[in-house]
């Protein structure tokens, strides 16, 4: 705590370690409950789950065309709420599409690609995961504006034991695979459910204002334009490994995968989105008032390192048998991909919430063209692991390959965190 409000503003520390305190808790609760769903689930069990998740997230990244991201920094609370309407209103038309996109897909090639019976049978409802997503980024974005945090704290824990808890009590009834659907599902429910409880509670009203919806929609048109695909090139650059792995090599190394991704992940989701959403709401503001992000940039970066380099560094050096000791011996794999990955990760984490720098100055198109970059190396990393048959010169490559992309993408983020004529 001494450590934040040595170089962050109070509030901002605030703000923070409220968002934070949820996300502890709420990933508290996975963590502790990763060892025995290690040993309920196996690792082919977790690639299925997690390449359908990743397909759904595919279609929820544009859930709402990113209309939400814009809710923050909206001029007036008028056009924030006109926005926010906006987004629901094309998350309609997203799932519509979504669906007819599923009974295409089903229709024309399922003898062409394997598909398990539960993947082909859950693929109809994944326009229901898109519906409640959007809706769900759509109210968190304002209640980011608003300064509900305590909310989305409480959203987070709500989340994680829909989730978690789903998957714990549904495999230990015998579900199998089915369990690991129906606690997504449901968690994602619950959290929908949770937040629009809140937004009718205390902004309802709100959403009854005559807008113009048309104008605001066209003053912000750069996000669905151009950051709705920027997003997906970034949803593609987490998920595209996920892809890549299911095609070229097995589901089995998918779970592998997707599990020391969870672990690796875990000190994001834990600090990382509660501060991103919280420099978000933050960095809108000041460069509202200064147009000079570059202190709040400094600031951030250090702190966020300082924090980060002992938990990644643990991963380094015993990955395998720390994997192997807490979640059993079947999952050392798991470690060795969590010991190559760990340098990536720990750079990505960092760069989290600085991202959001370009987005707030004006940068988007720029970005886009970056993460498409992102993207290429991800793919030659993977085709290069094909080549060879080994998907551990696949993750290496992958891991060198996309830090050395991160550290230059950070350099280009401090450099616009300022407008051109400022030193």
């Amino acid at each position: 705590m001494s450590l934040f409000k040595q170089f962050i503003p109070s509030d901002f520390v605030k703000n923070v370690f409220t968002l934070m305190s949820g996300t502890v808790f709420a990933q508290g609760i996975a963590v502790l409950l990763y060892p025995a769903l290690s040993r309920i689930y196996s690792p082919s069990e977790f690639g299925e789950i997690t390449l359908y998740m990743s397909i759904a997230s595919a279609f929820a990244i544009i859930a709402t065309a990113r209309y939400e991201r814009a809710i923050v920094i909206a001029s007036n609370e008028q056009e924030a709420i006109a926005l926010l309407k906006i987004s629901h209103r094309v998350s309609i038309g997203i799932v519509l599409l979504n669906l007819i996109l599923v009974i295409g897909f089903i229709l024309f090639f399922q003898h062409h690609i394997y598909m398990t019976s539960s993947f082909k049978t859950w693929l109809f409802i994944m326009p229901v995961f898109t519906l409640l997503y959007g809706s769900s980024q759509a109210i968190t974005h304002w209640f980011i504006r608003k300064k509900y945090f305590h909310e989305m704290a409480v959203s987070k824990i709500i989340n994680s034991l829909g989730i978690n808890g789903g998957m714990l009590i549904l495999g230990l009834a015998g579900l199998g695979l089915l369990g690991l659907y129906v606690a997504n599902l449901a968690g994602l429910f619950a959290i929908a459910l949770y937040l629009i409880f809140i937004f009718y509670k205390r902004d309802y009203t709100l959403f009854h204002q005559k807008l113009e919806l048309k104008t605001v929609a066209k003053k912000y048109s750069d996000f669905p334009k151009t950051n709705s695909l920027q997003a997906l090139i970034e949803m593609f650059q987490m998920n595209g490994v996920v892809y890549l792995l299911g095609i070229f090599f097995s589901s089995m190394c998918v779970g592998l995968y997707s599990f020391s991704m969870k672990v690796l992940m875990a000190p994001m989701w834990i600090i990382g989105t509660s501060l991103s959403q919280v420099f978000y709401q933050k960095a809108s503001e000041e460069y509202s008032q200064t147009h000079n992000l570059r202190p709040l940039f400094k600031k951030t970066l250090r702190n966020i390192s300082l924090i980060a380099l002992p938990i990644f560094a643990i991963i380094m050096i015993g990955g395998p048998a720390i994997f192997s000791f807490v979640f059993g011996k079947e999952w050392y794999e798991a470690g060795v991909y969590a010991q190559i990955l760990a340098p990536w990760i720990f750079l990505d984490f960092i760069k989290a919430p600085l991202s959001q720098i370009p987005i707030i100055t004006g940068r988007i198109k720029n970005m886009f063209v970056i993460t498409l970059i992102g993207n290429i190396i991800l793919i030659l990393t993977m085709i290069l692991g094909k080549v060879f048959n080994n998907e551990k010169i696949a993750f290496f490559s992958l891991s060198v390959g996309m830090s050395i992309y991160v550290i230059l993408l950070i350099f280009w983020i401090y450099k616009v965190s300022v407008p051109k004529h400022e030193p």
